[in-house]
């Protein structure tokens, strides 16, 4: 048999082994960028109709088989609200992000921030889902101190308020000298009665304050404490600004 010629066909496939060296490149990439970080990288696609997260099963324990009991790992308090918010993301897709106690495979229960986003075909529909698993247990331990020790400081600044009154402290005065003493006591003895009251004193000696002293100790304590400076007033208009004025004793009087 004679051979008429050879046909060879050559094509350049330079760009494809381009791309492919450049897709290993960012597989490895990522890879390094997964190992590096402190959270636990997801993904999860459908299995049989069940979403089959292998991440989830390492991290919990749980088997193939007891995958699709996956709530048991939910701490019982935060498993409601945890599995109403995961059956939307799955059917919706979107965005998922949930703080919730998690049973690891040891069997202890550890704080996690989980997110979550899917990943849809050009149709629409979801085709996974990927996200992270991060352990914020400290953060919370951290978070649940500050909040004990800010109840703390709130109780003994409630209990200082206290000491401070029955020690005639008054809020807003705070002392214990003989004199002081003895003018709180004379606001005592003053403010449950309707008296009127004269302060003397030099600017700068705390007429207002126990004024307003008076005030918070009287039955008048849930009304407006008014206070005016009388040396801005005409002394011909003082009497109407304090007491009032019949309407026309005066021009421009409405009162």
């Amino acid at each position: 048999m004679t051979i008429g010629g050879i046909v060879i066909s050559t094509e350049d496939i330079t760009k494809r082994k381009r791309m492919a060296e450049e897709l290993s490149r960012s597989e490895e990439r990522f890879r390094s960028l997964v190992e590096a970080t402190a959270d636990v990288v997801w993904t999860g696609r459908l299995v049989d109709g069940e979403v089959y997260v292998p991440a989830w099963m390492k991290l919990t324990g749980q088997t193939q088989e007891s995958r699709r009991d996956w709530t048991v790992a939910v701490h019982p308090d935060d498993r409601t609200k945890v599995v109403e918010a995961w059956s939307r993301f799955i059917q919706q897709g979107g965005v998922y992000q949930r703080t919730y106690r998690l049973r690891r495979r040891d069997g202890e229960y550890r704080w996690f921030a989980v997110s979550g986003v899917s990943i849809h075909e050009k149709d629409g529909s979801v085709r996974e889902w990927i996200g992270t698993f991060n352990d914020v247990t400290e953060r919370k331990n951290i978070e649940k101190e500050l909040r004990i020790a800010k109840d703390k400081l709130t109780e003994e600044k409630l209990y200082l308020e206290h000491d401070i009154v029955d020690r005639g402290g008054f809020g807003e005065i705070i002392g214990w000298a003989t004199g002081l003493r003895s003018v709180i006591e004379r606001v005592q003895l003053v403010a449950p009665t309707d008296s009127a009251v004269l302060l003397l004193g030099e600017t700068g000696t705390g007429k207002e304050l126990i004024a307003r002293a008076i005030h918070k100790q009287s039955r008048r304590a849930d009304k407006p404490f008014i206070k005016m400076n009388c040396a801005a007033i005409p002394s011909g208009l003082l009497e109407c600004e304090l007491f009032g004025s019949e309407r026309g004793a005066f021009t421009g009087s409405v009162n």
